[in-house]
């Protein structure tokens, strides 16, 4: 199974786009747009910069350095700091982003809700503390100077596993 997000209708604000749509390469009037889902996630509309490497949903989203709150993107080392400190980790993508020109798309935010099926490194078990790796995955903290960026829910199985995103 893959990234999925919540079904649209559970919504408590109406967007315009669906939110695993591909990245579109215009802005719809949704960014910074924030909306929550009864099961209790939480999405936000942002832009990627063309320069971002490609993603796809399920995969950790950074913020971009000198930008505004609303600008993210797939490649760590386009973050404000290293990956594991101060506040570059901004969420999860729903969905796929090219990298080739500045897109918008919808991204999961943290607020303490089970975020399903996240691309995480196959060692990944039930309770590790993730940090987010370069351009593609949550990994196992290796120190207590790392950025614990989430918690895995459960064993990764085909690289992939639930997770809760912390704040």
């Amino acid at each position: 199974m893959a990234y999925a997000v919540s079904a649209t209708y559970t919504l408590d604000k109406p967007i315009i786009d669906a939110l695993d749509v591909t990245a579109q390469t215009t802005d719809v009037g949704e960014t910074g747009k924030i909306v929550t889902s009864s099961d209790g996630r939480k999405y936000k509309k942002v832009v990627v910069d063309a320069s971002a490497v490609a993603s796809t949903a399920g995969e950790p989203a950074y913020y971009m350095i000198g930008t505004t709150a609303n600008e993210v993107t797939s490649d760590y080392s386009d973050a404000q700091v290293s990956e594991q400190l101060g506040a570059t980790f901004a969420g999860v993508f729903c969905s796929v982003i090219t990298g080739s020109v500045a897109e918008y798309v919808w991204i999961e935010i943290p607020n303490g809700a089970v975020t399903p099926d996240c691309s995480c490194a196959t060692e990944v078990g039930v309770c590790d503390g993730l940090t987010a790796q370069s351009d593609s995955y949550f990994s196992i903290s290796a120190s207590d100077s790392d950025r614990v960026v989430a918690v895995a829910m459960e064993a990764a199985t085909s690289n992939l596993a639930d997770i809760v995103m912390l704040a």
